[in-house]
């Protein structure tokens, strides 16, 4: 019994900045459940699965609903998902009842340890209670997710993965240095400027519902989704409701087509999981439904499946990347000697947008250092096609990619292998994803 404890325990490591289950490179992509009913549970986690998601974050931990985050490991657990454990920052010292609990369950991924604000003295809490935890568990990554108010150096020094916010909806009136993907950026800066050793970051709220200030506009009255929500799931986590007191997000998520777009970013920015928030402000009536973006999102995922270990593990590329266009956005991570560009079209937000029409011919300059044997594949699910490659005189490598819509990778290698096995794993997620698909524009057609 002890063994079979420690080699549930054992299946997490953190090994600089990749998450490994199992000794394998792991992507966290999922959904944050929050106002699920207990009866619904299984079926809700086995529809997750199912769309190809990895994981999930639970609903605020406390004493008084452990049979329901007991439920969620049970059924997790059967299916293969993992889940970030999140504690209520409304209960005192969650150390004392996290780990004794759940510490030796499979399919524990970390544990999120949320502060009520950005103060000193919430900070200060979190580290009390990190402590704590780490003395019972010494395995499983504990966190918080960042916040603005706690500086940037001494949040790098004190979590296991350094998690943020993104913003990603073309209706959140934030400012571009508030945005999730600045805050990526400034906290990649930093490690780099300081040499400190690297840490999974990771995603832990892709924001996809809408302010009130929207809201309340007007533009929304007839939202059956958001005026005739039963009250029933509002009273099982009243601090995460926020009728009265608070500013509320609204179940409504933004266009499928800028939620692509913020994904390809995170995915590109080396971000090793993204949880979305959440699941059930995905469903609903058409026309204010969002099951079109839980399709897209979906779609996403298997996409990911087919290149996990470049975003699982992937590294930052050394070398220079033209596209042609300033709205068209590129980055490039490395796996062994393979290289994996990553392009994306600018969103209405950006300053270079473009409308979102096929450009006719675009093509990529990468001046890296590639082996001459190197040839170049566009991974455009659900298909994988030899591009054409030249090299000019100094050496840089110009790809004549053709044309995309949206988003587009670009597969530079000298293995057959790579392109054979990536072609494999589309057509094992080739059926579920067009199903996806399918859903999409059945929802749109309503």
């Amino acid at each position: 019994m002890m063994n079979q404890e420690l080699e549930a325990s054992a299946r997490i490591l953190l090994d600089r900045t990749t998450i490994r289950v199992d000794g394998r490179p792991f992507f966290a992509f999922g959904f944050q459940l929050l106002l699920t009913p207990p009866e619904e549970m299984e079926s809700t986690l086995q529809r997750i699965q199912e769309l190809g998601f990895t994981a999930v974050s639970s609903p605020p931990a406390s004493p008084g609903n452990f049979h329901t985050i007991d439920r969620i490991f049970e059924i997790c657990n059967r299916l293969g998902l993992l889940v970030n454990l999140v504690a209520d920052p409304r209960v005192d010292k969650p150390s004392e009842y996290l780990a004794n609990r759940y510490k030796h369950h499979p399919s524990l991924l970390s544990y999120c340890l949320p502060t009520l604000n950005g103060s000193e003295r919430e900070f200060a809490r979190f580290c009390r209670e990190r402590d704590r935890l780490r003395h019972q568990d010494l395995f499983h990554p504990i966190w918080t997710p960042y916040q603005q108010d706690f500086g940037l150096r001494l949040y790098i020094d004190s979590t296991d993965l350094h998690a943020v916010n993104h913003a990603v909806g073309s209706h959140l009136s934030l400012a571009p240095e508030e945005s999730g993907v600045q805050r990526i950026s400034d906290l990649f800066r930093e490690c780099r400027n300081h040499k400190i050793p690297g840490r999974p970051f990771f995603c832990h709220n892709m924001q996809a519902m809408i302010t009130d200030e929207v809201r309340e506009s007007g533009v929304y009255d007839f939202d059956a989704t958001v005026n005739n929500h039963s009250p029933r799931h509002l009273e099982w986590y009243p601090y995460y409701a926020r009728i009265d007191e608070e500013e509320r997000w609204d179940f409504l998520a933004p266009d499928v087509e800028l939620m692509r777009l913020r994904c390809f970013e995170m995915l590109a920015s080396r971000v090793r999981g993204i949880m979305v928030g959440t699941y059930d402000f995905m469903l609903g009536k058409a026309p204010f439904t969002g099951l079109d973006r839980l399709a897209e999102l979906s779609v996403l995922a298997r996409e990911v499946e087919t290149i996990r270990d470049f975003v699982a593990e992937g590294q930052f590329v050394r070398g220079d990347l033209e596209t042609g266009h300033p709205g068209i956005k590129a980055m490039m991570l490395h796996h062994t000697d393979d290289i994996l560009v990553f392009l994306w079209r600018a969103s209405k937000a950006d300053e270079f947008w473009l409308d979102p029409m096929p450009m006719p011919r675009v093509e990529v300059k990468l001046n890296v250092s590639a082996n001459e044997n190197v040839k170049a594949w566009k991974l455009d699910f659900p298909e994988v096609q030899p591009l054409e490659l030249i090299r000019d005189a100094k050496g840089a490598v110009l790809v004549n990619l053709g044309a995309f819509d949206l988003t587009a990778k670009i597969l530079l290698t000298r293995s057959h292998v790579r392109p054979q096995e990536i072609r494999a794993s589309v057509e094992r997620l080739l059926s579920p994803a067009v199903q996806s698909r399918r859903t999409m524009l059945e929802v749109r057609q309503q």
